[in-house]
């Protein structure tokens, strides 16, 4: 029985220090909204540079009828991840990162795209819904899994 008990012991050891350790991640929402007019397709995407982050925001905002300012973001310190559910054809649709975790090869965020009930009674406008948010500096692959 002792034998027993040390081999089931061994095992449980054995198997938490090869199980991968997912760690959360803090993000902080820098922009939410349904309309990036030129967000057109569903897409996601990590941004680590200054250029990159003016690049996305200049193109996702351009056609925009009101100027949305370029939110501040310190590249050395931070990394940006932005999500776009693409163009849809009534509102009620929204997307949203639920959690971001890392392991030591990777960053895996977690989205979550809601479409309304067919019954529901929704916006008669196209709408582009996105979200922005900013973590902590992250150099890691990251990919996103849309549920």
């Amino acid at each position: 029985m002792r034998k027993l008990l040390l081999i089931l012991l061994l095992m449980i050891l054995v198997g938490c220090k090869t199980a991968e350790q997912w760690k959360t991640v803090d993000f902080e929402q820098v922009a939410k909204g349904n309309y990036a007019p030129s967000a057109r397709d569903q897409y996601s995407i990590m941004i680590n540079s200054q250029q990159d982050w003016e690049g996305l925001w200049l193109n996702i905002f351009k056609a925009s009828e009101v100027e949305v300012p370029l939110e501040n973001v310190n590249f050395a310190d931070e990394t940006i991840f932005a999500v776009f559910q693409g163009q849809k054809s009534t509102g009620g649709y929204e997307v949203t990162i639920t959690n971001i975790s890392e392991n030591k090869n990777q960053v895996r965020v977690e989205v979550r795209a809601i479409s309304p009930p067919p019954d529901a009674i929704v916006t008669q406008s196209f709408t582009t819904p996105y979200q922005i948010v900013k973590t902590k500096k992250i150099t890691k692959p990251a990919s996103f899994l849309w549920t």
